[in-house]
């Protein structure tokens, strides 16, 4: 059970984050990072995007090593503290019931996205010399929700963090570029056809919302995208395989997978709680940015290789409706 759920080599014991806690080494940047999520979460826009955004941005601001250094220890724990919860508290968006009425011709076409996208991004990366957890993390993000993907993700490769920012960077890059492909190109095809390629092209929950927002039907749009996600707990699989030799699933996944099934099916969650999740991931990827470089070395040839996969199954769906 140990090795199926729990990691045998965590980043922090448990005795360790008590103690950072207590000396309050952790606290100015735990409470850094819980400041910059909250102004994200009010930005009105994707706050898992801005908080990212925000982080990189303070950590240009922040001239002093020093400074630095006294941020740094809470900066590091912020993750490991937020991102367990947010996930656990993600199952409130995620509603399976939605998903059950999609036809399955869109289940085959999401399918084939995310195996495309995995494929395109193991290969043309593996060529380009990218190293396999960030191939992992990237195709992840691309195929499935972005940045709360590569979050679940990251813990099960032992991912460092410069794997993440990277694979975070470039998830950014794609979704600003998807969503101005969107809206200035592709505003014109019928409601259906730009709410399916949206929900099934679109990185980030934010960025679909964003463009059927302008044009198109958001929640056949979501729809498609709640099948995305609901992939991840197969990709979780296969992944951690590939990177252990054996199956291993994070506790909080778990946990996450059976409040999925409760909130779709038998309790309404609170509307709060949502807004807990979009906070606390928000906050840890605020910290992540806060340990990141303005632009991360290889972020953009990881854009152009994730963007392979979206640009080559939008030609294939738009040739196939023509």
């Amino acid at each position: 059970m140990k090795g199926l759920f729990f990691d045998d080599e965590p980043r922090f014991r448990t005795d360790e984050i008590i103690t950072m806690i207590k000396n309050r080494r952790a606290v100015p940047g735990i409470v850094l990072s819980l400041i910059l999520g909250l102004l994200a979460f009010f930005t009105g826009l994707d706050p898992l995007v801005v908080a990212l955004i925000l982080g990189i941005i303070a950590r240009q601001l922040i001239r002093s090593e020093k400074t630095m250094k006294t941020f740094m220890p809470g900066i590091l724990l912020s993750p490991v503290l937020f991102i367990p919860a947010g996930i656990i508290l993600y199952s409130t968006k995620l509603n399976i019931s939605q998903i059950t009425g999609l036809g399955p011709g869109l289940v085959i076409l999401v399918a084939a996205f995310v195996i495309l996208t995995f494929i395109i991004v193991w290969y043309l990366g593996r060529s380009l010399g990218f190293t396999r957890n960030l191939r992992l993390l990237t195709a992840t993000g691309s195929a499935v929700c972005g940045a709360s993907a590569i979050a679940i993700v990251y813990p099960v490769l032992r991912a460092t963090p410069d794997d993440m920012s990277k694979s975070l960077v470039s998830n950014i890059l794609l979704g600003f570029f998807g969503l101005s492909l969107f809206v200035l190109a592709l505003n014109q095809l019928p409601e259906v056809h730009y709410s399916v390629l949206a929900g099934l092209l679109l990185p980030q929950t934010g960025f679909v919302e964003w463009a059927t927002g302008l044009f198109g039907n958001t929640d056949l749009a979501l729809s498609v995208k709640a099948l995305r996600v609901a992939s991840l707990i197969v990709i979780l699989l296969g992944i951690s395989y590939l990177s252990r030799r054996k199956v291993f699933v994070p506790w909080y996944v778990v946990v996450f997978i059976l409040l999925s099934a409760i909130f779709s099916f038998v309790l309404q969650p609170p509307a709060f709680l949502r807004d807990l999740s979009s906070f606390l991931l928000a906050s840890a990827l605020a910290a992540i940015g806060l340990n990141t470089s303005l632009f991360p070395k290889d972020s953009l040839k990881l854009f152009v290789v994730s963007l392979v996969p979206l640009v080559f199954m939008l030609g294939m769906m738009l040739v196939f409706w023509a």
